[in-house]
């Protein structure tokens, strides 16, 4: 049997679409809100702040500065 076979294909790819979307609209506004990404994404407000507790948990995602005048850091991937 081949194991190998598909071994780096799925590596380090551990982000869902809305996850990815997230990630994508950050690096385009760094100071959006969890409001306005949920608005954009078309997610509840709710849903927004787990994905963004998933990300910040997976160390892919921090908060700098204040919650009203930091912003979103994407870390390296």
């Amino acid at each position: 049997m081949n194991y190998n076979a598909n071994v780096g294909n799925d590596v380090g790819n551990d982000m869902n679409d809305r996850e990815m979307q997230l990630i994508n609209l950050i690096r385009k506004e760094p100071k959006i809100t969890a409001k306005d990404i949920a608005n954009i994404l078309n997610l509840s407000k709710r849903q927004c702040e787990r994905i963004i507790a998933d990300l910040k948990n997976k160390g892919m995602l921090s908060r700098r500065g204040t919650n009203r005048t930091g912003y979103w850091k994407v870390e390296d991937l």
